[in-house]
């Protein structure tokens, strides 16, 4: 039996994900190296000199130590731009980004603030 019409191993179409799912798994892939970020600063007594250091450099991911436990990330999926400074808090990088790849909640339409 063949693959399915459509399926992007026949050469059919190929089906993309909507932009919010993407924005919402970047902000995910974000926290988690935020987490790295951090965890590595209490080990190590310094932030790491790049994500490499961490282990993992995740291509979509710049990240940028701008003093002593100063840092900022940003990261880039497709058209979506997102950015982070570690003075702020992880639940604003997060937002409701768990809830909408998980279907809990629907994305906020273009141009309204996400609550």
């Amino acid at each position: 039996m063949g693959l399915p019409a459509g399926d992007a191993h026949s050469g059919g179409a190929v089906y993309s994900v909507p932009s919010a799912n993407q924005e919402a798994g970047l902000r995910i892939e974000m926290s988690i190296q935020v987490n790295n970020i951090l965890r590595f600063a209490a080990d190590n007594g310094r932030l790491s000199n790049d994500l490499g250091e961490l282990g993992d450099n995740p291509a979509a991911l710049q990240y940028v130590p701008l003093g002593e436990n100063a840092f900022q990330l940003s990261g880039q999926a497709g058209d979506i731009k997102v950015y982070f400074n570690s003075n702020d808090p992880v639940s604003d990088l997060l937002s409701d980004a768990i809830a909408i790849v998980s279907g809990g909640v629907s994305p906020t339409p273009a141009g309204s603030p996400a609550i």
